[in-house]
């Protein structure tokens, strides 16, 4: 059977509308699963029902037994987080023969493992980031964090570093030229205060001058920048950032947590609770698995489900 180079394969599969156009294609499903237990195949299989377009199946779980499938309702992310490790915790307390790597957080996006991250950080376990770029590192949160270590280190009567203020720089979009950015590359910072197209840039700056309360900052970079603190309909980054920043009385210890969480999500371990996308736990297995979900994206009510099979 082949295609036509002008049909769009990727609309097919999202509209199911193949057998509309190959009506005498002969349909196979593969209905059998051989990796996952039945709690978990009886589970997906209620989750599948729910999309009205998929076509009609019911897979069938080749391995017998294991645990049900539990779910635990939280407020917010930060208690979502708290009650998957105390679980963890509790789980490892138990049962001494446990490692953490034998558990694994999955989320949709990056953002989600910050939560995970403060509270891991608070009671010690040891965790280990598999997706490459942390929230931190994120291009949400990279110049607002440019823009705090750049302050910080200006409040202090310290030389800022030239990564962060080129990063500052570029921060809103079209805020300054190319050719002026391109400038401070090339001259140095001095260029900054003996060039006229640099004035404006250095009055908003002063806004922020002895403003060393993390959360009194981001909220006049909002002021300052709207467009660095704008969010999207079901985006959490900036509530994540904003919660976290309250727990620190000065942008220098927000900054030293920062670079702390940083060097330790990147630091290999030989033994440590996984965390990565559901799209990079494809083809992995581990005894107990959380997955982290929002009921409905922009609800501050948050949901997380785990799977228990070991134990």
């Amino acid at each position: 059977m082949t295609s036509s180079p002008y049909m769009d394969l990727e609309g097919l599969g999202r509209n199911s509308s193949f057998a509309r156009y190959y009506p005498d294609a002969k349909t196979i499903l593969l209905e059998r699963n051989y990796r996952s237990r039945e709690p978990v195949i009886l589970a997906s299989n209620r989750v599948i029902a729910l999309n009205k377009r998929q076509m009609s199946k019911r897979v069938i779980a080749n391995r017998k037994g294991g645990e049900p499938v539990r779910m635990l309702h939280a407020q917010d992310e930060f208690d979502q987080a708290e009650r998957v490790v105390n679980t963890i915790t509790s789980l490892r307390t138990a049962f001494p023969e446990l490692k953490w790597s034998d558990f694994a957080v999955l989320y949709r996006t990056n953002q989600e493992s910050v939560p995970f991250e403060e509270v891991l950080y608070e009671k010690h376990v040891p965790y280990e980031l598999t997706d490459g770029t942390h929230f931190f590192e994120g291009h949400k949160a990279k110049p607002i964090l440019a823009y705090m270590r750049l302050l910080d280190r200006l409040n202090r009567d310290e030389i800022p570093d030239m990564d962060n203020l080129i990063v500052a720089l570029k921060s809103p979009k079209g805020n300054l030229s190319r050719a002026a950015i391109e400038r401070v590359q090339v001259e140095g910072m001095g260029v900054l205060n003996s060039h006229p197209d640099y004035a404006d840039y250095i009055d908003s700056l002063g806004q922020f001058l002895d403003l060393d309360s993390p959360m009194i900052f981001l909220n006049k970079l909002g002021e300052v920048y709207p467009d660095l603190v704008k969010t999207e309909p079901g985006e959490v980054w900036l509530d994540v950032l904003r919660r976290t920043c309250s727990r620190f009385p000065t942008l220098q210890a927000f900054l030293q947590h920062v670079e702390y969480v940083l060097q330790q999500a990147k630091e290999p371990k030989d033994d440590a609770v996984r965390f990565m996308s559901i799209h990079q736990s494809k083809g992995l297995e581990f005894g107990t698995v959380f997955i982290a979900v929002n009921v409905k994206p922009g609800t501050p009510c948050a949901r997380t489900t785990f799977v228990h099979n070991r134990i």
